[in-house]
């Protein structure tokens, strides 16, 4: 039977963002390197190339993922720390590059924060309208519109 951890959510809102589509969809001005520092988990919004093995809160839906996701966190809950994850930041949200399983583990570990070496971009206007895209809401909100929201009818 397979743990309530790793169940896969059926909310589109639940899903990360792919970060390949919102480079796309950007206007990209520079990129800066920030270095090393403590990011939220809330504000990990999407990831590079795992974005379908996760959800917005982290939890592997897929069962390879679930195996390397225990042994990073046999390895966390030994006491020892794990490299720091690789993320891009565009405005006050982030996303993964490398080390997807790391957050998935922090998060599951109730941990707020985790070690990053950030970069961020800076960039123009959305192209997409910012407030009726999913793209565009998660990058300016958190979650998805909700019930009532004039984007309600679109999906998210």
């Amino acid at each position: 039977m397979q743990s309530r951890l790793f169940l896969k959510p059926k909310n589109r809102c639940n899903d990360l963002l792919p970060a390949g589509r919102v480079l796309r969809e950007l206007d990209l001005k520079s990129a800066e390197h920030l270095g090393r520092m403590e990011v939220p988990l809330e504000r990990i919004i999407g990831s590079a190339g795992r974005y379908t093995n996760f959800d917005l809160s982290f939890r592997p839906v897929a069962l390879p993922d679930r195996r390397r996701w225990e042994s990073l966190k046999e390895v966390r809950d030994s006491g020892s720390d794990l490299p720091p994850v690789d993320l891009i930041q565009v405005g006050d949200k982030y996303l993964v590059i490398d080390g997807n399983h790391r957050i998935a583990v922090a998060a599951a570990r109730g941990e707020g924060a985790i070690a990053a070496r950030v970069t961020r971009l800076r960039t123009g206007q959305l192209i997409p309208d910012e407030k009726c895209t999913r793209l565009g809401y998660r990058l300016n909100n958190n979650g998805c519109p909700g019930e009532g929201s004039h984007c309600a009818s679109r999906s998210c």
